[in-house]
């Protein structure tokens, strides 16, 4: 089964990657692009069409991955599942529960996935199978970092849509902390019931935030914790997870589990060679299965990442003034 894929904006950072691989694959039939210029340098580097309108893209293809700005992702999924074409999608797949319980009613009839690659890593794939057999327990709490150093090294132009809040949703906390918040759902097998965040613009690189932490519990009493951040040089990218029995820890992506049992520490080292997302949506069509993280999760990771911008911090009154004569406490 052979199927024509168009792609839908190279606004993403990881679009140029997509349609290198749809290009090897010989999938990629076209591209559409809102800014013109983006899409005819990218028409002509995979030499493929340049669609001057997305209805004619899908009047041509199969399937679609949209790579656009989160702000127009509801437009174009609607479009593509209105010609029931299949749809994978850039994360976040939205800024609203609303928005996302929409696009997720709309696309109903396709496959429809999003790009959550860390649901492919093996070493997550592994620890997934250490939980679900119970080896170390009821899981009590977990956490996850994900970062670079983006705002430190302004790897971003001050117009460029990522770091508009009105078109992306979101800085460090949701482009990195999504994963995370996804990979604890899947991890833990259940939607948390509870989210709270924080975040805050500490390079002042851009209008927008550049780190974040947002927690999450469940009706178990199992807590997990994720940060997100563009203010990190070589940070561990890692993986905590602790049980009533045992532990688990790991430096993502590639690195060996350490698993604590019965006292002492062990390393399970497992194959590193993964599936792409496009290789599983693929696969998900020619087989109508799901794909590994399909549309409906997005609701999921998109109400955690909506209660942790909508928390309100609460101002402690600590700061040192003139008029207080004592020593502030250390906290």
């Amino acid at each position: 089964m052979s199927i024509k894929f168009g792609i839908i904006s190279m606004a993403h950072v990881h679009a140029d990657g997509y349609a290198k691989e749809l290009s090897s694959k010989k999938a990629l039939q076209g591209i559409y692009d809102e800014d013109e210029k983006r899409g005819s340098s990218a028409a002509s580097k995979f030499q493929v069409r340049l669609y001057g309108d997305v209805e004619a893209l899908l009047d041509d293809v199969d399937a679609v991955l949209i790579a656009s700005p989160t702000a127009l992702h509801s437009r174009y999924v609607r479009l593509a599942s209105s010609r029931s074409r299949h749809i994978l999608v850039e994360k976040p797949l939205a800024f609203s529960s609303s928005d996302a319980r929409e696009m997720i009613d709309a696309a109903s009839n396709v496959k429809f996935g999003i790009c959550f690659g860390s649901r492919l890593s093996p070493v997550n794939q592994k620890v997934k199978e250490i939980l679900s057999e119970k080896r170390i327990g009821k899981l009590n709490f977990a956490r996850i970092r994900v970062a670079h150093s983006a705002a430190l090294d302004k790897w971003f132009s001050q117009d460029n849509w990522f770091v508009r809040k009105e078109l992306s949703g979101g800085g460090g906390l949701l482009d990195l902390g999504i994963h995370g918040v996804d990979l604890l759902y899947w991890l833990k097998g259940e939607p948390p019931s509870y989210a709270v965040g924080l975040t805050s613009n500490s390079t002042k690189a851009y209008g927008i935030d550049d780190q974040g932490i947002v927690a999450m519990a469940w009706e178990d009493g199992a807590i997990g914790e994720v940060e997100g951040a563009w203010t990190q040089r070589g940070g561990l990218n890692s993986l905590e997870i602790y049980g009533t029995e045992g532990s688990i820890v790991t430096n993502l992506p590639s690195r060996p589990i350490s698993l604590f049992q019965s006292g002492h520490w062990s390393e399970i080292t497992v194959d590193q060679k993964q599936k792409t997302v496009i290789d599983d949506f693929i696969e998900a069509i020619e087989k109508n299965r799901e794909p590994i993280a399909p549309g409906r999760d997005g609701l999921i990771s998109t109400a955690v990442m909506e209660a942790a911008y909508s928390t309100s911090p609460k101002e402690l009154g600590l700061k040192r003034s003139r008029s207080y004569a004592g020593k502030p406490k250390h906290l």
